[in-house]
């Protein structure tokens, strides 16, 4: 079955099992290149690898906007545990490994899928959730790449999280 282009993908269904696996396998592969070969140390972060870990269940499940919020959110739980803890530290960390410009549209389509005013259009509707579940796969994959890039820096990195 193809995962990429899978009928069964429907908002509120778990997957079959082989799609599911598949994406697992996605998941598993941008992981492998977030990490590299891995040669530095990391500090073991507990929060970090639990939102990890649920990353991964929301990407396999096809919760492409939950994948969406909880890549923001490891993103964030990553940068505050090394204490880039304001919005200017953010940004010059992640744009030193040029991931300024990504992580800056990740976050502002996190803030439109959860803040939102009452005069503004609405982010995502319940028919781009029915009917338009590739692009959101989609962005949920960049999303998940990104995340995952940032967290594992430290083990590309040396000195990725000494401020």
């Amino acid at each position: 079955m193809d995962i990429n282009n899978d009928p069964l993908d429907k908002a509120g269904y778990c997957p079959p099992e082989d799609v599911w696996n598949g994406r697992r396998t996605q998941f598993r592969n941008l992981e492998a290149v977030a990490v590299g070969e891995g040669k530095y140390g990391q500090d073991s972060h507990d929060q970090r690898e639990t939102l990890v870990q649920e990353l991964e269940h929301a990407y396999c499940a096809g919760a492409w906007l939950a994948t969406v919020l909880l890549a923001q959110a490891v993103i964030e739980i990553t940068l505050a545990f090394h204490g880039y803890d304001t919005s200017k530290k953010r940004e010059d960390f992640l744009k030193k490994y040029d991931y300024d410009e990504r992580a800056n549209r990740l976050r502002l389509r996190r803030n439109a899928l959860v803040h939102r005013n009452a005069d503004d259009d609405v982010e995502v509707s319940i028919e781009q959730v029915l009917f338009d579940r590739e692009t959101l796969r989609h962005d949920a994959k960049k999303a998940v790449a990104l995340a995952l890039n940032v967290a594992f820096l430290g083990l590309k990195y040396p000195d990725a999280f000494r401020a």
